[in-house]
């Protein structure tokens, strides 16, 4: 997995979606259920993380899906005449990463500030590519999602567009949910999320030839205490 640590980015408007907030109190029994059913391995990070000094939380992932919508039209390279020498036996804890892996579920870090009028929730990966901001301002969020390589310009929202490192993808918010709405409180406060963002281009290639036209889903629980 590649993660990188959360950096709080104000993005521009004009990718951002905008929905109104819903309450449910009982989210926090919701976020540990959800929570529950990764990994043994992955829940000791988390308990460590949690108890340590960082003030950044965590989101837990039901649903972290990449659909590659020209996937008929690319070609791979043949593998089958390749010999297999062995056969390797993976440990326990690999296999539940392996697994964990392919059940298009995730984590990442969240932060959140607040200034005089709006509160910034922004959620990263430790080691990785991909940055969510929601912006609340009264009873309605904004949100958008950025997709960022500190060297490779592989990235382009329309087939014609120059290829870029840094790419601010428009994305649609079907559900945005918190447990409390009062924002003066110190407790955790939690959220719940349901985004998909709109196609954009990835070269998975050095020469720019192949480009995968990729759309996100996510579906994730959070949690998150205030910066003032």
């Amino acid at each position: 997995m590649k993660y990188i640590i959360v950096i709080l980015i104000f993005l521009s408007p004009t990718n951002r979606s905008s929905a109104q907030i819903s309450i449910d109190p009982s989210l926090p029994e919701k976020y540990i259920a959800e929570r529950n059913k990764f990994p043994e391995v992955l829940l000791e990070f988390f308990n460590k993380w949690e108890k340590g000094d960082q003030t950044s939380q965590i989101a837990i992932f039901s649903l972290f899906e990449i659909d590659t919508l020209n996937l008929n039209e690319l070609v791979f390279n043949d593998l089958s005449n390749i010999e297999i020498l062995g056969i390797y036996e993976e440990s326990e804890e690999e296999k539940s990463f392996r697994e964990f892996e392919q059940s298009n579920r995730d984590y990442m870090l969240v932060n959140a500030i607040k200034s005089i009028d709006t509160l910034q929730i922004s959620l990263g990966q430790i080691f990785g590519n991909e940055f969510i901001d929601h912006f609340i301002i009264g009873n309605s969020v904004t949100s958008s999602f950025r997709e960022y390589y500190k060297e490779d310009n592989i990235l382009k929202l329309r087939n014609e567009d120059t290829l870029t490192n840094s790419l601010d993808i428009p994305v649609i918010v079907g559900k945005f949910v918190l447990s409390t709405n009062d924002f003066s409180i110190k407790d955790m406060i939690y959220g719940y999320c349901e985004m998909e963002t709109a196609p954009y281009y990835r070269s998975e290639d050095m020469v720019n030839e192949t480009f995968l036209k990729l759309k996100r889903k996510f579906k994730y629980y959070f949690k998150f205490n205030i910066s003032q």
